[in-house]
């Protein structure tokens, strides 16, 4: 009786799996139960040129078609104040459930982040922690403990600007001391966050992760979408009538606790793409004391710096690196195979197109390409260019 008791309860959740669950790390057998109750749908490339309409002036973004509406008991937020902004504003589902092309689309249009950066962002964090298979991935988490953008060690990671670590148990609301450690960074005189204080912030978020947090780990993903979140927080909210990018405190808040656009909110007006983003990350970046990628050994105070890890002097690893150290699909088959090669292709095409290896015309065809096998560790298998691509990549277009 016991094990008919476990076996029906394994099928109860199996049947109650959400389309938008994350398939990571699941026995062969649980996928091969959960697989055949997923409506298979096959995302299309990301248009990394795309750009919204009328560039080139700041567009009303808060209007009329996109009041803010507060989320409800079922709607999904998470530790991203912006993808929680479109959501409450729905450039996004407001339910907090979207797939990749929609977040691209959303902070494209919303702030006018460049389509490149935004598909790079998207597809890593689908990588880690959305459904290959249905296309979908939560902003947050899920009550029924679902994976999403809440899960911590792929792509939400450690010292946040406004939430805490994982190790503390509330890695996603906003942190009121967290906050005010930010206020404490601003421009006295005008009350704005700029880049001086995204570095003295971001410093000093680390000092605190290395001596209060002895799971603390600042690698892999995470050091360059540290940093880059950082600048995001002053280019894409500013008010684009400023004459340098900085933005109000008291606009930060309305982002980063209440989800919401200030009202008159505008857009910048031209697109905020990877190249304006890495030169901005790397400014930063300079402003303090390097502190390199790595992780408490061994309780507090035990930084240890991992030299596999990208830095954002060799931001070209990042492709490579994250691959290779989050391995959540160390054997994938079938439709799971095929769609995880999919996604590593959208996921590479910034990087791509940025070496010229590879054009938006050729992305699906690439796709379909199946000349060698996904590896436990490097996934190869999208075709000789891309493969090219990524050793090219890998060694920083030496």
């Amino acid at each position: 009786l016991q094990g008919l008791y476990h076996n029906t309860s394994h099928l109860t959740e199996v049947l109650a799996f959400p389309a938008y669950g994350n398939l990571a790390g699941l026995s062969e057998e649980e996928l091969a139960m959960i697989i055949p109750t997923l409506e298979i749908r096959k995302g299309p490339p990301p248009d990394i040129h795309a750009k919204p309409d009328n560039i080139g002036v700041p567009v009303l973004v808060n209007d009329a078609d996109h009041p803010y509406v507060p989320p409800g008991p079922d709607d999904i937020r998470g530790p991203c104040p912006g993808l929680n902004t479109l959501a409450n504003h729905e450039y996004l589902p407001h339910d907090g459930v979207a797939s990749p092309k929609q977040i691209v689309d959303a902070v494209m249009t919303g702030f006018n982040m460049g389509a490149d950066i935004a598909a790079l962002v998207a597809y890593a964090a689908h990588l880690g922690d959305g459904n290959l298979l249905t296309d979908k991935l939560s902003i947050g988490g899920a009550r029924d403990g679902s994976r999403g953008l809440n899960y911590h060690g792929t792509f939400e990671g450690d010292v946040s600007m406004t939430r805490g670590d994982a190790f503390f148990g509330d890695n996603y609301s906003f942190n009121e001391t967290l906050f005010q450690k930010m206020q404490a960074e601003a421009d006295p005189i005008f009350d704005t966050f700029n880049i001086r204080s995204a570095a003295t912030h971001r410093f000093k978020r680390i000092k605190d992760g290395i001596s209060g947090n002895p799971k603390f780990a600042f690698n892999y993903i995470r050091y360059p979408a540290g940093y880059a979140e950082s600048v995001f927080t002053y280019l894409l909210f500013r008010h684009p009538w400023m004459a340098l990018p900085a933005v109000k405190m008291d606009v930060i808040r309305t982002f980063f606790q209440d989800g919401k656009m200030p009202d008159g909110f505008h857009r910048a007006p031209l697109p905020i793409g990877m190249l304006e983003i890495a030169a901005e990350v790397v400014a930063l970046w300079g402003q303090y004391p390097i502190v390199l990628p790595g992780h408490n050994e061994d309780g507090i105070d035990t930084y240890r710096v991992d030299l596999t890890s990208p830095t954002l002097i060799t931001w070209c690893w990042i492709y490579g690196d994250y691959i290779e150290n989050i391995k959540l699909y160390p054997n994938p088959t079938g439709e799971l195979r095929t769609a995880l090669k999919r996604n590593l292709v959208f996921f590479h095409l910034p990087f791509t197109e940025a070496e010229g290896l590879m054009d938006q015309a050729e992305v699906e065809g690439v796709v379909d390409q199946t000349q060698a096998p996904v590896s436990s560790g490097w996934y190869s298998g999208y075709g000789g260019r891309v493969w090219d691509a990524l050793v090219r990549t890998m060694t920083c277009w030496a």
